[in-house]
């Protein structure tokens, strides 16, 4: 099964996905451009496509996170391919927002997009560096907590990872996404 996200994009030349052991953590890191959505049970984290009411238009929200974005050290190309690859799919992307490397900040453009737009991707602050918060901002957005996913945690062990151990803990909530 290939996973939602490959790995594939405008910052990463190499399609990761192809790779038997990357498959897990690829799957799980797709969950995060996948959808957030508000659920019916209240502020949940979406774990399937979700179709707007009849008349209304699918329509996402994304969050850039990095501090090196808003300095001017990296230039954002997420966007660009977001929007485009949105498109094509018929999604309306409403709004676009950079936002630094802080939890709060994270947490607090999480949830406003998630009560305006059917969907909402981030893009950054997923690896394993200190200043890579956009897991924990998730998980506070929703009222979750972070935990160690055993499928990630054998991944990681795999690849040798034990710096990036810090990736095996995602919001209690989260799916591995694979296929469509």
């Amino acid at each position: 099964q290939t996973p939602l996200f490959s790995g594939y994009g405008p910052q990463c030349p190499v399609d990761l996905a192809r790779l038997p052991c990357f498959r897990p953590l690829l799957g799980a890191l797709g969950g995060f451009w996948r959808a957030l959505q508000r659920g019916r049970e209240g502020r949940t984290m979406a774990s399937r496509a979700f179709d707007p009411p009849p008349g209304r238009s699918v329509t996402a929200g994304i969050i850039i996170v990095g501090d090196e974005i808003l300095k001017g050290h990296t230039q954002d190309t997420n966007t660009y391919f977001l929007c485009r690859t949105l498109r094509s799919l018929g999604v309306q992307v409403c709004r676009v927002s950079v936002v630094p490397d802080e939890v709060a900040a994270i947490a607090a453009e999480v949830t406003s997009f998630s009560s305006r737009f059917t969907h909402v991707l981030t893009a950054g602050g997923i690896g394993p560096t200190h200043d890579d918060v956009t897991f924990e901002a998730v998980a506070q957005a929703f009222g979750d907590e972070l935990r160690p996913h055993p499928e990630l945690e054998a991944a990681i062990r795999a690849l040798g990872g034990k710096g990036w151990a810090k990736l095996s803990l995602v919001p209690s909530s989260a799916r591995l996404h694979y296929g469509t």
